[in-house]
């Protein structure tokens, strides 16, 4: 009956945990996709302002936009992608930190779920035992 009861604890213990891990695995892998969606949407935003960078400078080549104007704005669209590549380092080096604290919890899983077959097996084993051993006391009587 003790065994049992440690049984099921553990049982109960192991689904316990391996219910927290599946739901961090699925946190994690939802802000990983945020954090990609994020790094898509800075890229996209990263190729629009150089394409805008470089259509000014046809612009000013050709006479449209004044020196000091085309500065000004180079400038400001050199501040604005540098801003941007900053934050795309950034959210790179969160989605390698999400991915990361993924895998850890993957492996964790794999543990809570081995650990849960092992005491299966071991409550089979110990009924089994149990059962020869009811047996045997049976067969003495």
């Amino acid at each position: 009956a003790l065994l049992e009861k440690d049984f099921v604890n553990a049982q109960s213990e192991c689904a316990q945990a391996m219910t927290d891990s599946s739901a961090a695995v699925s946190t994690r892998d939802a802000a990983l996709l945020e954090a990609r969606d994020a790094l898509e949407r800075l890229e996209d935003d990263m190729s629009r302002r150089v394409a805008h960078l470089e259509s000014e400078l046809e612009r000013a080549s050709a006479g449209e936009n004044d020196a000091n104007t085309l500065a000004r704005e180079r400038h400001e669209l050199q501040r604005a992608f540098d801003a941007a590549k900053a934050e795309k380092e950034e959210l790179a080096n969160r989605l390698s930190r999400a991915e990361e604290e993924r895998a850890r919890r993957e492996e964790e899983a794999r543990a809570y779920r081995a650990a849960a077959d092992e005491a299966a097996r071991l409550k089979s084993e110990a009924e089994a035992k149990r059962i020869a051993v009811e047996g045997e006391i049976a067969l003495l009587r």
